[in-house]
């Protein structure tokens, strides 16, 4: 199995980063910066779902609302409360993973200005490994591999532990594919789980927080 402690470690990183409201919504207004305060300390206290309700009535307000640096700030943190939440519902269940990968994916592409926009992504990755553990390989590879085309806009210091992610997980991914869209439909072992590290964790054998390479 892969593990994704690595995820897990970036994320907890990315917390501490986050804690004080940046330059960027200081200048908003006094709701705003309230609403966003209220966001943060969600997450940080480990409640992702009120988290992403409080970013996403904020993406409402759209560029306009919150200017272009504050809404790419929103935004990224949109992707970010969707991966604490995927790793907080753990293996085994793609039906809620894929859910909150939905729902992650909602605002649209990232800009890739903003440090926490690697974890759209992030989120390919765990739809694609979703797949894989659905014997959907096909749907598995395409995924992985778009995750690796967005994982090359990013800074590359911000996207290094996720590309060598995406590569480990292609790797197990290539076993079932054989040539011309044809997959074997036994695996012949088991494909690496998503979560396991419980809710701290985003490694996808193990999102702890963030995986490290086996």
């Amino acid at each position: 199995m892969l593990p994704l402690n690595r995820f897990r470690r970036a994320i907890l990183v990315a917390l501490a980063l986050a804690s004080l409201l940046p330059c960027v919504l200081r200048s908003q207004t006094e709701e705003v910066k309230i609403k966003a305060n209220a966001a943060l300390r969600a997450a940080d206290e480990g409640r992702p779902e009120e988290a992403y309700r409080i970013w996403m009535e904020l993406m409402a307000l759209g560029p306009t609302g919150l200017g272009e640096e504050g809404f790419s700030f929103v935004r990224a943190h949109v992707y970010h409360v969707a991966a604490m939440k995927i790793a907080e519902i753990g293996d085994g269940n793609c039906t809620k993973t894929l859910e909150w990968v939905e729902k992650g994916k909602k605002p649209g592409l990232p800009e890739y200005k903003h440090v926490y926009d690697v974890f759209y992504p992030w989120l390919l990755i765990a739809e694609g490994v979703c797949y894989a553990q659905q014997e959907r390989y096909e749907d598995a590879y395409e995924m992985l591999w778009l995750s690796k085309s967005e994982l090359r806009k990013a800074p590359p210091e911000d996207a290094a532990e996720f590309l060598r992610s995406a590569d480990q997980y292609l790797d197990a991914v290539n076993e079932h594919v054989i040539s011309e869209g044809d997959y074997i439909t036994k695996p012949q072992r088991e494909f690496p789980r998503l979560c396991r590290g419980g809710s701290r964790s985003l490694t996808f054998t193990g999102v702890s927080t963030v995986a490290t390479s086996s």
